[in-house]
């Protein structure tokens, strides 16, 4: 019984651009500025616990809507908002992929810190958007058989092959993680393993292959709102890259600096909505604050202030204390941390300092 035979694909030279590459000094300061920002995830995900899934939420949201426009879907803003925020049942085939899109996504940012991805997974995604059936492996010859003319194989074989090789090095760090995503990317665009929407899949993958990388600024914001405003630009230095591609290397110097830029500006984003909420964290300690003086006797310590307000740092109470102090609402009896704070207003009358019950 004759044995179907498929041929052996040494996909491992699609990455041999990255052990022969040299990154340039400012393409490697701003992967080391990147690394330091991915060090201060814990930082960031305590300052916004309160907000973490409602940012999860409405990132996941401005992705798919983000991405529905990208695909050119006929849906009305307010349809759009309905279905994205408020699960409303799709009344048009264009509103169901925005649906599936938002899902798809969904599926993709659970799963990328936790399990692998191969071709089918991906075109599972496609279909999930499409629906079943409209997407399917392509039955052409890949473009990579040019390396290797008198083996021409499939489309599929290359790309699933392509794939393995990301995991064994992504898994062995073989490669720093986003140059080996963005090599993936580039050979998947060459590759074009479906039938249709060869596009958006590389999109797909592009954005799990980011979040896998731990770049966890993209579950707070949007990574295609961003990427997409920058898309021209991105499609201009991904062609730059591949011009020798044919010969078997990308050219990786650009398209790294506008891709690190692109998470840059994540993470940009991020330490905005950190920023705004210790602001309001502080205005909400403040007012607390404040109010708990007004409840205060006349006189009183800090001390007073930190039996209602345990959980509030002592430079906290003093910043407001020294605000009230400013206002004129308060003066300071005595210096150091047991000495007492008094009542006071713009007319500095003893009545208004001790209450109506003061006796000369």
């Amino acid at each position: 019984m004759q044995r179907n035979f498929i041929p052996e694909v040494n996909t491992k030279s699609n990455f041999e651009i990255l052990k022969q590459y040299v990154i340039p000094a400012d393409v490697l300061k701003e992967m080391l500025n990147i690394y330091q920002m991915i060090g201060k995830g814990d930082v960031y995900k305590e300052t916004l616990e309160e907000k973490e899934e409602v940012l999860k939420s409405r990132s996941l949201e401005l992705d798919a809507f983000m991405l529905s426009n990208f695909l050119g879907l006929k849906i009305t803003e307010n349809r759009s908002r309905l279905i994205l925020t408020k699960d409303s049942t799709p009344r048009t085939k264009e509103e169901k992929i925005l649906k599936n899109l938002k899902d798809a996504l969904y599926v993709i940012r659970k799963n990328s810190k936790i399990f692998t991805f191969n071709g089918s997974d991906i075109l599972d995604y496609l279909n999930m958007i499409f629906g079943k059936g409209t997407c399917k492996f392509s039955s052409e010859k890949s473009s990579v058989s040019v390396r290797n003319p008198k083996n021409p194989v499939s489309s599929r074989l290359i790309f699933e092959k392509t794939l393995e090789s990301y995991h064994e090095y992504f898994l062995k760090d073989t490669f720093e993680h986003l140059h080996l995503s963005v090599v993936t990317y580039l050979e998947t665009v060459q590759i074009k393993p479906f039938t249709n929407h060869n596009e958006l899949a590389s999109l797909l993958m592009l954005y799990y292959m980011i979040l896998r990388s731990n770049i966890d600024c993209f579950e707070y914001v949007s990574f295609f709102e961003i990427f997409l405003k920058n898309y021209q630009k991105f499609i201009y230095e991904q062609n730059r890259a591949s011009i020798n591609y044919p010969n078997g290397y990308f050219q990786l110097n650009d398209i790294m600096r506008l891709t690190f830029n692109i998470i840059k500006e994540g993470y940009f984003e991020l330490q905005a909505l950190v920023k705004e909420q210790k602001y309001e964290d502080r205005a909400f300690k403040s007012d607390s604050i404040e109010q708990i003086v007004l409840q205060l006797p006349s006189i009183f310590s800090k001390d007073d202030i930190r039996t209602k307000m345990p959980n509030v740092s002592l430079s906290t109470i003093n910043r407001v204390l020294v605000k009230l102090r400013d206002e004129g609402f308060i003066k300071p009896l005595g210096t150091g941390r047991s000495a007492k704070w008094i009542k006071t207003s713009e007319n500095n009358t003893l009545e208004s300092m001790f209450g109506e019950d003061y006796e000369d």
